[in-house]
């Protein structure tokens, strides 16, 4: 009897959407800005800290972070570059990452590239496709798992502080 094999392919189609921002702002003034436009509100989750396999140094990237719940769609913007190096070499020329989670529509993303491309100080942006498609989805993995546990942390900090003012010792 023959044994058949099935092939299990869990990421057949992407579920996420990378723009690539280059510009003369801070990542403090930029994500200002971005807020501006009406459909966001990024918050800042510190510095993700990325170890990178090639020769274990692990830098830290600005992070921030939205989360559209009224469509399901996760937006992390994370600066290309840090003191020490750069996030992802093969977009060097992009001074932020602009990642959406989630299936995104077209007409939405041209708003949003239009919207950002508005924005005083911005050069370019461009919707990019990686050739490196794991290293991307491990990217995204990592700073799904750092914003994770950032916000456990915060929720933590803050039962703390709400225990600790109405007089319970945490």
């Amino acid at each position: 009897m023959a044994i058949k094999k099935t092939k299990l392919s869990l990421h057949e189609d992407s579920d996420y959407t990378i723009l690539g921002i280059s510009c003369h702002l801070s990542d403090f003034r930029f994500i200002h800005y971005v807020n501006k436009i009406k459909y966001f509100n990024f918050i800042r989750h510190g510095d993700f800290d990325y170890q990178f396999k090639n020769d274990g140094d692990t830098f830290y990237f600005p992070l921030y972070y939205f989360d559209d719940m009224e469509n399901y769609i996760s937006f992390y913007i994370v600066s290309n570059r840090s003191e020490d190096g750069i996030l992802m070499n093969e977009w060097r020329n992009f001074d932020f990452l602009l990642i959406t989670k989630n299936k995104i529509s077209d007409e939405k993303m041209k708003t949003i590239n239009r919207d950002i491309k508005k924005i005083t100080g911005v050069l370019a942006v461009t919707q990019l496709i990686s050739s490196k498609k794991s290293e991307i989805e491990n990217l995204l993995s990592e700073i799904e798992i750092y914003v994770t546990e950032y916000l456990v942390q915060s929720k933590k900090e803050q039962n703390k502080f709400l225990l600790k003012n109405q007089g319970y010792e945490a």
